[in-house]
Protein backbone atom coordinates (compact mmCIF):
# COMPACT_ATOMS: atom_id res chain seq x y z
CA UNK A 1 0.00 0.00 0.00
CA UNK A 2 2.83 2.67 0.59
CA UNK A 3 3.95 1.71 -2.71
CA UNK A 4 0.82 3.10 -4.34
CA UNK A 5 0.38 5.82 -2.38
CA UNK A 6 4.23 7.20 -2.78
CA UNK A 7 2.95 6.67 -6.91
CA UNK A 8 0.10 8.50 -6.65
CA UNK A 9 1.74 11.41 -5.06
CA UNK A 10 4.14 11.66 -8.24
CA UNK A 11 1.41 11.52 -10.52
CA UNK A 12 -0.85 14.24 -8.62
CA UNK A 13 2.62 16.85 -9.17
CA UNK A 14 2.63 16.32 -12.86
CA UNK A 15 -0.65 16.85 -13.24
CA UNK A 16 -0.89 19.59 -11.36
CA UNK A 17 2.27 21.33 -13.04
CA UNK A 18 0.96 20.61 -16.30
CA UNK A 19 -1.98 22.25 -15.45
CA UNK A 20 -0.40 25.49 -14.35
CA UNK A 21 1.60 25.47 -17.76
CA UNK A 22 -2.04 25.35 -19.40
CA UNK A 23 -3.59 27.91 -17.44
CA UNK A 24 -0.22 30.52 -18.32
CA UNK A 25 -0.05 30.04 -21.77
CA UNK A 26 -4.25 30.59 -22.11
CA UNK A 27 -3.83 33.26 -19.97
CA UNK A 28 -1.24 34.89 -22.62
CA UNK A 29 -3.55 34.31 -25.28
CA UNK A 30 -6.80 35.25 -24.37
CA UNK A 31 -5.89 39.36 -25.87
CA UNK A 32 -4.98 37.69 -29.03
CA UNK A 33 -7.99 35.41 -29.38
CA UNK A 34 -10.04 38.82 -28.21
CA UNK A 35 -8.31 40.65 -30.74
CA UNK A 36 -9.09 38.00 -33.55
CA UNK A 37 -12.46 37.80 -33.15
CA UNK A 38 -12.90 41.66 -32.88
CA UNK A 39 -10.99 41.93 -36.82
CA UNK A 40 -13.79 38.71 -37.69
CA UNK A 41 -16.69 40.85 -37.05
CA UNK A 42 -15.40 43.84 -38.34
CA UNK A 43 -14.89 41.64 -41.58
CA UNK A 44 -17.96 40.13 -41.72
CA UNK A 45 -20.45 43.64 -40.82
CA UNK A 46 -18.56 45.17 -43.72
CA UNK A 47 -19.33 42.00 -46.23
CA UNK A 48 -23.04 41.73 -45.00
CA UNK A 49 -23.60 45.69 -45.43
CA UNK A 50 -21.86 45.60 -48.97
CA UNK A 51 -24.33 42.78 -49.40
CA UNK A 52 -27.14 44.62 -48.20
CA UNK A 53 -26.72 47.59 -49.90
CA UNK A 54 -26.06 46.19 -53.07
CA UNK A 55 -29.22 43.63 -53.00
CA UNK A 56 -31.19 46.92 -51.82
CA UNK A 57 -29.90 49.06 -54.62
CA UNK A 58 -30.60 46.35 -56.84
CA UNK A 59 -34.20 46.06 -55.50
CA UNK A 60 -35.27 49.47 -56.70
CA UNK A 61 -33.69 48.86 -60.11
CA UNK A 62 -35.24 45.23 -61.22
CA UNK A 63 -38.70 45.69 -63.01
CA UNK A 64 -39.32 42.08 -62.43
CA UNK A 65 -41.56 41.18 -59.52
CA UNK A 66 -40.29 37.93 -58.58
CA UNK A 67 -37.25 39.77 -59.19
CA UNK A 68 -37.83 41.86 -56.42
CA UNK A 69 -39.47 39.14 -54.22
CA UNK A 70 -36.19 37.50 -54.24
CA UNK A 71 -33.82 40.67 -53.99
CA UNK A 72 -36.49 42.06 -50.93
CA UNK A 73 -36.19 38.18 -49.22
CA UNK A 74 -32.06 38.21 -49.49
CA UNK A 75 -32.23 42.42 -48.51
CA UNK A 76 -34.22 41.15 -45.24
CA UNK A 77 -31.61 38.45 -44.92
CA UNK A 78 -28.60 40.42 -45.01
CA UNK A 79 -29.94 43.29 -43.08
CA UNK A 80 -30.88 40.63 -40.24
CA UNK A 81 -27.47 39.19 -40.37
CA UNK A 82 -25.68 42.95 -40.79
CA UNK A 83 -27.71 43.71 -37.51
CA UNK A 84 -26.38 40.80 -35.74
CA UNK A 85 -22.62 41.72 -36.56
CA UNK A 86 -23.18 45.48 -35.45
CA UNK A 87 -24.78 43.98 -32.17
CA UNK A 88 -21.74 41.92 -31.58
CA UNK A 89 -19.58 44.51 -32.80
CA UNK A 90 -21.05 46.89 -30.33
CA UNK A 91 -20.55 44.78 -27.51
CA UNK A 92 -16.71 43.89 -28.25
CA UNK A 93 -16.51 47.81 -28.23
CA UNK A 94 -18.09 48.00 -24.64
CA UNK A 95 -16.04 45.41 -23.38
CA UNK A 96 -12.70 46.88 -24.85
CA UNK A 97 -13.52 50.31 -23.46
CA UNK A 98 -14.84 49.25 -20.09
CA UNK A 99 -11.37 46.62 -19.98
CA UNK A 100 -8.83 50.30 -19.55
Amino acid sequence: MVKKKSVNKKVSRKVSKSVSKKSRKSSSQKTKFNQNKFEFVIKRLILFLIGFIAVFVLYFVTGNQMMKDVLGLLAIIFGFISLAFLIVFLIFLFLKILKR
